[in-house]
């Protein structure tokens, strides 16, 4: 949350919240809670930071492409001690960030002549990567971690392929790679992958739906190119509350938790008993095109008892028979709602909420960062 700012508007505060995931009841929240919690950390900060895991139990802050600072920052916060220290800061301004393979990537956005750069650790600083060898602003950036590279869609309607693994297959180093004829990529913001399912998963700003979309590139005869196809996913009700006018829903993040789950984050945008609402939902993805094992039919008929607090059981209990005996001729997916929690994060009066971040560390259950 934005606590005040400094000067001509070039510091924010920030604090660091702990949500123990694996302690919450299951079921929807009737009221509202206050953190159990005070804030982990605080420290100041660029305003419009970007937040993203550096191994596991690093998070580093890099003023990204919302910041509208002239100077690079970056703040590295250990998630073991909490304490906040200086990181490297990168070249750019206008970085937005992702992470592969444990690496934190950033890539130019909205500039004609983009760069981009890897933070292999926090004590090796920022390593240049090879220089995009199109000169148009970048519009989507997605991780690709089969290549253990990048994705991204130009305004001029192309894609390309940073290809990672390109200099064990040939002996020489990461390569930029043109796929023509490639549609561009299907999201709407930031899709997040998920390991165990092979796809790439979003919450639409507009409606609140879940969406999931495969992303392959084929190596063909000629030239690769990228095939994307779009998986409905049976979603009873929105997994965040779209805005009541019809417009983009700000401030919601999504983050994958591994096998199968989920966490959305939300936060309100309005002040409420002295403090800022901020949702925390928990979802799991049945998908036909995972292996069924006896462990995981005993899992989903415990959900679907969960579930019924949120929605007919009788609902639920299709969708979820639908998404197994399907087959794998059409793959089908279904949303399991396993908890939602609001909280009321306090701040300064007059400042509503904004997620810088969503992480999930190992052991330490989910971080949100609010300015």
């Amino acid at each position: 949350m934005q606590e005040q700012l400094h000067g001509h508007g070039v510091a924010s505060g920030y604090a660091v919240h702990r949500v123990a995931l694996a302690g919450s009841r299951h079921g929807v929240s009737v009221s509202v809670e206050e953190l159990e919690e005070p804030p982990v950390a605080r420290f100041k900060a660029a305003p419009g930071m970007a937040f993203c895991k550096a191994g596991s139990k690093k998070i580093v802050g890099v003023t990204g492409k919302d910041a509208g600072v002239v100077d690079a920052e970056s703040v590295v916060i250990d998630a073991g001690t909490w304490e906040v220290s200086t990181g490297p800061p990168p070249s750019s301004t206008e970085y937005s960030l992702v992470e592969v393979s444990g690496k934190v990537y950033a890539a130019d956005m909205l500039t004609k002549d983009p760069r981009c750069e890897v933070l292999r650790s926090v004590t090796a600083g920022w390593s240049p990567l090879p220089r995009p060898p199109f000169r148009d602003r970048i519009l989507t950036l997605a991780a690709y971690p089969p290549c253990r590279g990048l994705l991204v869609s130009t305004d001029k309607g192309e894609t390309y392929l940073l290809d990672r693994r390109r200099r064990r297959r040939r002996g020489g180093g990461s390569a930029w790679v043109a796929l023509p004829g490639s549609a561009p990529m299907p999201f709407e913001q930031r899709a997040v992958y998920a390991k165990d399912h092979g796809l790439w998963f979003e919450v639409s700003p507009t409606d609140g739906r879940l969406r999931a979309h495969g992303l392959d590139v084929v190596r063909g005869a000629r030239a690769p190119k990228l095939e994307h196809t779009t998986h409905r996913v049976s979603d009873p009700i929105p997994v965040i509350t779209p805005s009541a006018r019809g417009g983009r829903t700000p401030g919601a993040k999504l983050i994958y938790l591994g096998s199968g789950n989920f966490c959305a984050v939300q936060a309100a945008g309005a002040e409420r008993d002295g403090g800022c609402p901020v949702t925390v939902t928990v979802f799991r993805v049945i998908d036909s095109g995972m292996p069924v094992t006896l462990a995981e039919r005993r899992r989903r008929r415990r959900e679907r008892r969960m579930n019924a607090r949120w929605v007919a059981a009788e609902l639920e209990r299709a969708c979820a028979e639908k998404a197994s005996t399907s087959g794998r001729r059409r793959r089908k997916l279904c949303r399991v709602n396993l908890w939602s929690r609001t909280y009321i994060v306090g701040g300064a009066a007059g400042h509503g909420p904004s997620l810088a971040g969503v992480l999930w560390m190992w052991r330490v259950r989910v971080e949100r960062l609010e300015h």
